[in-house]
């Protein structure tokens, strides 16, 4: 995407961040391009189940500002590698990064794992031994419409690994290659975990958590249609 009018460019040792106006497929909406990567600025809800939530990765605070509609969740972690992003995002996009005002949550700036693909067996291995029982993953995974993507042997090696329940679901998003982007969810060896139905229901009017806007993309039938 070509991006007019930069308002900042900030090297960081990590990556790039770059904030302007983009002119393509969608006019004059705001953007942020992480070292030529397109990011689309609202997330999907989905359905958390436990007490805790840690979240590797996602420092804009838009997966934040969901998590804090779940009133069962105690605490929230999130770990990013670039204080950059934390700070690019609560300058010029706050709608997004109002997530870190949720009082449970709690940054941890550094590295959650040395590698950054699902496909890594020995990331998989390490989160499975790090979950509780019953614990749950959930990862971006490629779309479906991905000639290169084998969901079949992916879903195979998870279920291998995790030893529970596992699932794939899929969203749109206009900004990704293909206007799809999947999710792989397993949960470690435990109690089933049924992906499809939320175990706590959200109620599209009242669970606005900290951004005290009420859901415009997510209710419980799209929840199951994603699967």
């Amino acid at each position: 995407m070509a991006v007019e009018n930069a308002i900042t460019i900030d090297d960081s040792k990590n990556k790039d961040d770059v904030v302007g106006k983009g002119h393509q497929q969608v006019e004059n909406s705001s953007i942020v391009e992480n070292d030529g990567c397109e990011n689309a600025l609202e997330k999907i809800n989905t359905s958390i189940h436990g007490w805790y939530l840690l979240v590797i990765g996602g420092g804009d605070g838009g997966i934040l500002r969901e998590a804090s509609r779940h009133p069962s969740l105690e605490q929230i972690d999130i770990c990013e590698l670039d204080q950059m992003t934390v700070d690019v995002y609560a300058t010029y996009f706050p709608d997004v990064a109002i997530g870190y005002k949720d009082p449970r949550v709690k940054l941890h700036v550094g590295d959650g794992y040395n590698a950054n693909e699902l496909v890594d067996e020995g990331l998989l291995e390490t989160v499975a031994k790090t979950l509780r029982p019953g614990g749950v993953l959930c990862a971006g995974a490629e779309s479906f419409w991905n000639q290169e993507f084998d969901l079949e042997s992916n879903i195979s090696m998870c279920r291998k690994i995790f030893k529970g329940s596992v699932n794939y679901a899929w969203s749109s998003v206009p900004f990704y290659q293909s206007g799809v982007i999947g999710y792989i969810l397993c949960c470690t060896e435990g109690p089933t975990v049924d992906f499809l139905h939320p175990v706590n229901p959200l109620d599209e009017n009242s669970n606005s958590g900290i951004s005290n806007q009420p859901l415009k993309f997510y209710n419980s039938e799209m929840h199951t249609a994603a699967f």
